[in-house]
């Protein structure tokens, strides 16, 4: 049933091919009216790209066919809703690009319909995701989500185990350092103790000696 501005609304569904997401199939609906005199279509496409930690990836993206008057889309998910990153207007030339620096898509190539974002300084927990394109233009929408999984070289595993293990040394080391300071310091004062301690003792044995022959001398007088 036509809605009030006379439009309807359709809906197909289509199984996909059992095939693996980097075999790129392409599936397309289009949509034509009754005498032929206008069509709609819809284009959808998945794979997946791997890159490694540090390095360069090329997301590529193409239009099937030539659009114009087009909006170009690039959003970015994990496990969260998808997040707009990249966006032109072949319409005024704007552009907007959230992730500067690290992402960037060639204009002149976007017009031709090449949209492939070109990512840079990739970092596992940031850049592992779907990137999905977005070609939208009157009567005609292209999708393509690509799931990109950035890896860590084993050297790179290696450098960070084995930075960790020299923490744990460093951590060790300086806690020997801290109790052989403490071991010194507690023997030195124990041996300043015993040097005050001593002079002490022996003026006191001499008091003690002073006082005994006193007293036999007195005793001495008195036999006498």
């Amino acid at each position: 049933m036509a809605t009030q501005n006379g439009l309807y609304s359709v809906e197909s569904k289509l199984r996909k091919l059992p095939a693996k997401p980097s075999d790129g199939y392409t599936y397309f609906c289009t949509v034509n009216s009754s005498y032929d005199t206008e069509s709609w279509r819809a284009s959808l496409r998945e794979k997946e790209l791997s890159g490694e930690e540090g390095g360069a990836l090329t997301v590529p993206c193409h239009a099937p066919t030539p659009l114009e008057n087009f909006t170009l889309t690039w959003a970015f998910s994990r496990a969260d809703e998808p997040e707009d990153i990249f966006t032109f207007d072949s319409r005024t030339g704007h552009t907007s690009n959230r992730w500067a620096g690290l992402a960037r898509v060639d204009q002149n190539h976007a017009l031709s319909g090449d949209g492939s974002l070109h990512l840079q300084n990739l970092r596992n927990k940031d850049h592992t995701g779907t990137y999905t394109c977005n070609f939208s233009a009157p009567r005609s929408r292209h999708l393509e989500h690509t799931c990109v999984n950035i890896t860590v070289l084993a050297a790179d595993r290696s450098l960070t185990a084995g930075s960790s293990w020299l923490w744990v040394i460093a951590i060790l080391l300086a806690a020997l350092a801290l109790f052989i300071a403490a071991l010194i310091l507690f023997r030195k004062m124990k041996a300043e103790r015993s040097a005050v301690s001593k002079p002490a003792e022996a003026t006191e044995m001499q008091a003690v000696q002073t006082e005994t022959k006193e007293k036999m001398e007195s005793r001495q007088k008195a036999v006498i």
